[in-house]
């Protein structure tokens, strides 16, 4: 039987992937020389580094049958009658060894790149470490524990973080934390825990935090025989201290019931807010008044 002599210069190489699930389908054509296509020669898909003194390469790769499966396929497997051939593997690097009748003198490819195909699913296992500046754009969802710790990660589609984990980053897209009982911040700027206040918290009895938006806005309710000493609210702690700049009552305004204002020491977990008269002088509270307070942050 003639043998046709290729040579690596006149090999040519027409790749192309497309892909969803766990394997890419990898596709291309095997021509000669003569510009023929090679039919029923050897196609090996190899993992590198590889070892290509013999053949088939080795280590030979698992290829899979379908996009959804990464196991049962052929490697080698073989050009048809067009010099066709295809396989399906993960994304990644392989060296590609050609062989056969046709070919003297077996032909390696490698770093050949089986890319990760658009809307493809990406499942990362162990660590993985990320540096320098990340784009995602896409909907990125984040099942377990996301830790950003050295550079800014820009979204700009919608992120899910469905699990727990520490952010430290820039988020410029709409951001869905859907599980914040498991999200640790570092430097908080405002809480989705709701403060709370003591029945005795404004002097009195039965006082209590109604209608809560975490710390963002929540309601004050005075109780019965409140005290001119203020009511003293619970916060989550902060880096440094509380300060609420808004706070509003529904009792009607006069000279004894004025302005409500934040007082005393600042507090990395308490905020005392005071009743003024008309003339700056301590009040006590209406009984079963409402205060509305908003604007909350952290420093």
């Amino acid at each position: 039987m003639r043998r046709l002599l290729i040579l690596s210069s006149l090999l040519l190489w027409v790749p192309s992937a497309w892909a969803q699930d766990v394997s890419v389908r990898f596709q291309s054509q095997l021509i000669g020389s003569r510009g023929t296509p090679l039919a029923n020669q050897n196609v090996a898909v190899c993992t590198q580094p590889a070892n290509t003194t013999t053949t088939p390469c080795s280590p030979l790769a698992i290829l899979g049958t379908s996009v959804s499966t990464t196991t049962g396929g052929a490697n080698p497997t073989t050009t048809d009658l067009n010099g066709n051939f295809f396989f399906y593997a993960p994304p990644g690097k392989y060296t590609l060894q050609f062989y056969g009748p046709a070919i003297a003198t077996p032909f390696v490819q490698p770093d050949t790149t089986v890319p990760q195909a658009a809307n493809n699913t990406v499942t990362l296992s162990a660590n993985q470490a990320f540096t320098g500046n990340n784009t995602h754009s896409g909907t990125e969802t984040f099942t377990g524990g996301v830790t950003v710790n050295t550079n800014p990660v820009t979204v700009s589609s919608a992120a899910n973080l469905n699990g727990g984990g520490a952010l430290n980053g820039s988020f410029s897209g709409p951001t869905t934390l859907t599980n914040m009982s498991a999200v640790s911040f570092t430097s908080l700027l405002a809480s989705v825990t709701a403060p709370t206040i003591a029945g005795a918290g404004c002097g009195g009895t039965v006082a209590a935090i109604q209608n809560a938006n975490g710390t963002a806005s929540f309601e004050i309710f005075t109780g019965t025989a409140p005290t001119s000493a203020g009511c003293t609210v619970t916060f989550p702690t902060a880096a440094h201290h509380w300060i609420c700049p808004t706070i509003t009552h529904t009792s009607a305004v006069s000279t004894t019931n004025f302005i409500i204002l934040q007082t005393g020491a600042l507090s990395s977990t308490s905020v005392t807010f005071q009743l003024f008269s008309d003339v700056a002088a301590a009040t006590a509270p209406t009984a079963s008044d409402t205060w509305a307070v908003s604007g909350c942050h952290a420093n």
